[in-house]
């Protein structure tokens, strides 16, 4: 049991995605025109910023936008935001100051909010959401760039790129304000998104529902917005779960082993793809890491052992460092407006390869007592590990990789007995004294080599023996038992 419960969260966030992608209909699509012809045709309002003046064309007033959105004014905004569509309908009053508390609702669940934020999005100068939201605008990058540029008419781009927190949290605050607003505006559209499905109801799955709510709660009180969070959440756990499960099918078990390993390094990845910006990897990454931390922590209901929870964070780490790396940045006439991100398919690649070639097995058990090891030697092996190197402490190992060298033999070519040797897998040539003067011999000998190290002989190709050798490598373990073979 002792991680079921994280287990059902991806499993419950995933049934739940399966439910949004099926449950679009043309009705978004129309509401996504109305609000864009809308949005163009708003008179000119300039508003102040945090200190900068911005060309306003959204819903919240100077005021709204200079709260705090924490989870407490949100709910309080969400409730005012329904009275006022409700008393609307019945007598075109168009707001109530105050709500009556019997009406009060919570803030609407992660899957209303995954729905409504795809009529939003399209206003807003973000990039394309895989698997979420497609924005169909032509030369995307520049034209959010104009967008910005339009928004904030005073800034140069320098001054834009300077103060691009400020101005990602103005964008992210009207997000989280048109999502609620939108939602209590057209609450038959997503009043289907309510209740938990028959199939997946029962007392673990209202706790994960709790965990998702308490761990979303932590990243919007330090700053991370609502919408945007939910977003990233809901989408990343249901990728990181199905993936999983297509890489590792069952019977495996999916708790401490290389399917887990390979969830979390995935799953920290697409935090940090899915939790999009302007043009800026450190909140990505910074809101990846609180989301992972919260999620091994007691304050949200983790009860993992202290190795189990070292596994997770030591794998967490390793998705985020993934997606760094694979991300860069767009430059355009010397500024930076926006990410280049890589494909959701090349991460799943990048990491599989690294589980199923680097990680290393911490064999924690063997079945005999004087070879096992306690929590806490884990917990320090798992410190000391190199961070790129995932880990796992359950069954089974990675399979056993082979490795095929080519080499080939010119004795009868006039080269002399020596044989040149060549990485056949990335087709380069090995670094060595001896290969460099075997060239200049053969160089000598008429025998002249092309880019990708194929030999070109002049006259008799019969001369070259072709030798291949295959080597068995096996994946990293780690074992008191000096006679342990993990293989067998």
């Amino acid at each position: 049991m002792k991680k079921m419960k994280k287990i059902l969260i991806f499993a419950v966030l995933l049934g739940y995605s399966a439910l949004f992608f099926n449950c679009q209909d043309n009705s978004f699509e129309e509401l996504i025109e109305e609000k864009q012809v809308l949005a163009k045709d708003k008179p000119t309002k300039f508003i102040f910023y945090k200190g900068l003046k911005v060309r306003h064309r959204f819903k919240a007033t100077e005021d709204e936008l200079k709260e705090k959105y924490d989870k407490k004014k949100l709910k309080t905004l969400y409730n005012k935001l329904r009275a006022k569509y409700k008393k609307r309908g019945k007598s075109k009053t168009t707001f109530i100051a105050n709500v009556n508390p019997e009406d009060e609702e919570e803030l609407p669940n992660i899957f209303k909010i995954l729905e409504a934020s795809k009529v939003v999005l399209p206003q807003l100068p973000y990039e394309e959401i895989e698997d979420h939201v497609i924005l169909n605008r032509i030369n995307k990058k520049q034209a959010d760039h104009d967008m910005i540029k339009n928004d904030f008419p005073d800034l140069t781009d320098a001054e834009i790129e300077a103060n691009q927190a400020t101005i990602d949290q103005y964008y992210s605050d009207n997000l989280d304000y048109m999502t609620l607003d939108e939602i209590a505006q057209n609450p038959n559209i997503y009043e289907n998104l309510n209740t938990i499905p028959k199939t997946t109801s029962s007392s673990l799955d209202l706790l994960a529902i709790w965990r998702v709510s308490c761990i979303l709660s932590q990243s919007l009180a330090n700053g991370y917005g609502l919408v945007r969070a939910s977003i990233s959440y809901g989408l990343a756990s249901a990728r990181a779960t199905e993936s999983a499960e297509n890489h590792y099918p069952a019977p495996i078990v999916s708790y401490d082993t290389r399917e887990d390993a390979y969830r979390h390094i995935l799953w920290n990845a697409m935090l940090a793809q899915y939790y999009f910006t302007i043009s800026s990897k450190a909140p990505r990454i910074a809101f990846a890491k609180l989301v992972g931390d919260a999620n091994e922590s007691s304050l949200c209901g983790a009860n993992n052992t202290a190795d189990a929870k070292e596994m997770d964070l030591h794998n967490n780490v390793i998705g985020r460092n993934i997606w760094s790396e694979k991300t860069s940045y767009i430059q355009f006439f010397g500024a930076t407006i926006g990410l280049s991100l890589p494909s959701i398919t090349l991460l799943e690649t990048v990491i599989f390869n690294k589980v199923e070639q680097e990680s290393c097995y911490i064999v924690k058990d063997h079945g005999i007592v004087s070879y096992r090891y306690g929590i806490s030697e884990v917990k320090n092996i798992i410190l000391q590990m190199d961070i790129n190197v995932p880990v796992y402490i359950n069954k089974f190992i990675a399979p056993r990789r082979y490795v095929t060298t080519t080499t080939y033999d010119y004795s009868d070519c006039g080269g002399g007995g020596n044989i040149p040797l060549i990485n056949n897998n990335q087709n380069t040539l090995l670094d060595t004294k001896a290969n460099k003067q075997l060239l200049n011999i053969y160089n000598k000998n008429g025998i002249q080599f092309t880019k990708n190290l194929t030999p070109i002989i002049p006259d008799d190709e019969d001369c070259v023996k072709e030798i291949t050798t295959t080597t068995t490598i096996n994946a990293c373990f780690i074992s008191k038992d000096p006679n342990y073979n993990p293989y067998q």
